[in-house]
């Protein structure tokens, strides 16, 4: 996998209520735990997007995946890379907002609609990250 590992801590959006931690999942591949437990506290960085330390990737029970990888769009809008913890699958979603309202408003929809997703892996992700 190429990636950057970086020491300073950036900004992640998560919420932090979040309890569901990504080792406790029963279907994680050799890939997925190998990058789990590569300096599991630190970020990462793949072209523009940063990704999430594996210790902190946590969900809410009520989100259909793990956010794994952001990108800042501006205007509060972010892109993410969720993978999907139920199919296996990945997929990308915008999330967040110009203010409250239209944040909650992506929100909602994101954890009210099943993504169907890809099958992928994490280096074939961050091969694309790359060259964005």
């Amino acid at each position: 996998m190429s990636y950057q590992i970086i020491d300073d801590c950036q900004m992640f959006p998560t919420m932090d209520l979040a309890q569901l931690s990504i080792h406790d999942e029963r279907q994680l591949s050799a890939e997925m735990q190998q990058y789990l437990s590569d300096s599991p506290d630190k970020m990462r960085t793949t072209g523009t997007w940063l990704w999430q330390a594996p210790n902190k990737i946590k969900r809410l029970a009520s989100e259909p995946g793990f956010l794994m990888a952001c990108k800042y769009m501006g205007m509060g809008h972010y892109n993410y890379l969720i993978w999907n913890h139920s199919t296996n699958k990945w997929y990308t979603t915008t999330l967040g907002g110009a203010n409250r309202p239209d944040a909650e408003s992506a929100y909602m929809g994101w954890t009210s609609q099943q993504q169907e997703g890809i099958g992928s892996t994490i280096k074939e992700w961050m091969y694309k990250f790359n060259q964005d």
